[in-house]
């Protein structure tokens, strides 16, 4: 069984999460900038078992899509032509930021640590691989 990255995607930093190999814990890794963003899954699955990419769905309030939604579909693309057997999903983001921030919050970490944007993106993919893995029925 492969592990499952979650990318909550931005265009400035890009926060990733990744299962471990038997898919019971999330595990945020450092963000990862948009240029750089598909070296980093192709070696990644290079050296690691990857089955599966979650990608965020970005959507505005009346369920119309949000602009970055065109770049986190390109990247899709892309990740598709370099990666052909690998399986692309989409989850929903919305609020995972502030989830995340009231997640620091909860687990002590401090105001400084907090306002690291990078830090938060990765928690943010983290809870959107949650989130996936659970409407999946995987967990």
């Amino acid at each position: 069984m492969g592990r499952i990255m979650a990318i909550d995607y931005g265009r400035k930093r890009c926060g990733v999460a990744v299962t471990d190999e038997l898919r019971l814990s999330v595990n945020p890794r450092p963000w990862v900038a948009p240029e750089a963003l598909l070296a980093y899954v192709t070696a990644f699955a290079k050296t690691e078992a990857l089955d599966l990419v979650v990608l965020t769905e970005s959507t505005r309030f009346d369920g119309s899509p949000n602009p970055i939604q065109a770049h986190i579909n390109r990247f899709a693309g892309r990740l598709r032509e370099a990666l052909p057997g690998l399986t692309i999903a989409f989850q929903d983001e919305a609020g995972s930021s502030r989830e995340a921030t009231s997640h620091l919050i909860d687990s002590g970490v401090g105001r400084k640590r907090r306002a690291d944007k990078g830090a938060l993106d990765s928690v943010s993919a983290g809870i959107i691989l949650e989130r996936y893995l659970r409407a999946a029925s995987i967990w």
